[in-house]
C-alpha cells in the first residue's frame, strides 16, 4: 500500500517522495516458524531496510507532508508505530500551531482556483442531490407571491388527477442555481455575474421527489476584457426522469 501511495505522491510535479519502515517488535523465533511471514519481512527489509525510531524522529521536520500506515494488533495500531507518534506528538502540536499563526483568509479557498483560460468545454459541476419539500413551497410562495392553487392546495391538485403538490417551474429552476455546487467557488472573484438563462420544463416535481441538478459547459466565448462561460442545465429526478433542461451564462473576468 505504501508503494502505491509513494506511486500517486510522485505524480505531482516537484514533488519527490521517500519510504521509511519500523522494524516489527515480534521476536525474529516467532517471525521464522512461519515461512510466508518469514519471506515477507526478508523482502521488505531487503527492499525498505528499517529505521531506528530517533532517527525518524530528527528526520521529521525535513518534510513538508508525511504519512503514515501501520498494521493493526487487536484492534489497535501497532507497538512500534504507537512507540513513534509518542515522540512527535509535540513536533506535531508544534507545526499545527505554526500552521494557524500563518493563516490567510485570502488562502481560504473551498476548492482549487480557475480562470476563464482554464475552462474548458464539457466540463461538469453538480450539485449535490436534495429532496423537495413542503417548506420549498411555503419559502417560493413567500417570495413570488405566487397563490395558484395548483401549488399549494392538495385539493384541488387531486381533483385534477395530479399525485400531489406541483411545483412552480421558478421553483424547479432555482435548483440548477450553480452558487449550490463547486462553480463559483473555483472561479472566486473572477465572476462578474450570471447574465442570461433559459429553461424548458419537462416533467412535473412533487412533494418528495430528490432532483439532482447538472451544469454542463456549452461553449467559452472569449471577449477583449471579460469571458462568456455558456453552460447547459439538467435536472432529474430520482426516476432518472429529465425534469428540466436550459442554458445559464455567466460572465468572467479573463
Amino acid at each position: 500500500m505504501a508503494e502505491e501511495i509513494a506511486y500517486g505522491a510522485k505524480e505531482v510535479p516537484n514533488t519527490s517522495v521517500t519510504l521509511r519502515r519500523i522494524a516489527d517488535d515480534v521476536p525474529a523465533e516467532i517471525i521464522s516458524e512461519n515461512p510466508e511471514w518469514s519471506k515477507t519481512v526478508e523482502d521488505l527489509t531487503n527492499r525498505y531496510p528499517t529505521s531506528k525510531i530517533e532517527d525518524l524522529v530528527k528526520e521529521m521536520p525535513n518534510y513538508d507532508a508525511i504519512i503514515f500506515g501501520s498494521p493493526t494488533r487487536f484492534g489497535n495500531m501497532a507497538a512500534p508505530m504507537k512507540a513513534l507518534w509518542d515522540r512527535i506528538y509535540a513536533l506535531v502540536l508544534e507545526r499545527a500551531a505554526r500552521n494557524v499563526a500563518e493563516f490567510d483568509p485570502k488562502n481560504h479557498n473551498v476548492t482549487e482556483r480557475r480562470g476563464f483560460a482554464d475552462l474548458k468545454v464539457v466540463e461538469v459541476y453538480r450539485s449535490p442531490s436534495r429532496t423537495v419539500t413542503e417548506a420549498h413551497f411555503a419559502a417560493f410562495q413567500a417570495l413570488s407571491g405566487d397563490n395558484h392553487p395548483i401549488h399549494y392546495d392538495i385539493e384541488y391538485c387531486k381533483a385534477h388527477g395530479l399525485r400531489g403538490l406541483l411545483a412552480h417551474g421558478f421553483q424547479v429552476l432555482a435548483f440548477s442555481a450553480a452558487g449550490a455546487g463547486t462553480f463559483p467557488h473555483m472561479i472566486g472573484d473572477a465572476l462578474i455575474g450570471f447574465v442570461e438563462q433559459s429553461s424548458r420544463f419537462l416533467k412535473g416535481v412533487y412533494v418528495g421527489d430528490t432532483l439532482y441538478p447538472a451544469l454542463v459547459i456549452s461553449a467559452l466565448i472569449p471577449q477583449r476584457t471579460t469571458g462568456i462561460v455558456v453552460m447547459a442545465a439538467t435536472i432529474h429526478n430520482q426516476a432518472g426522469q429529465l425534469v428540466l433542461t436550459g442554458e445559464h451564462k455567466y460572465m468572467l473576468r479573463k
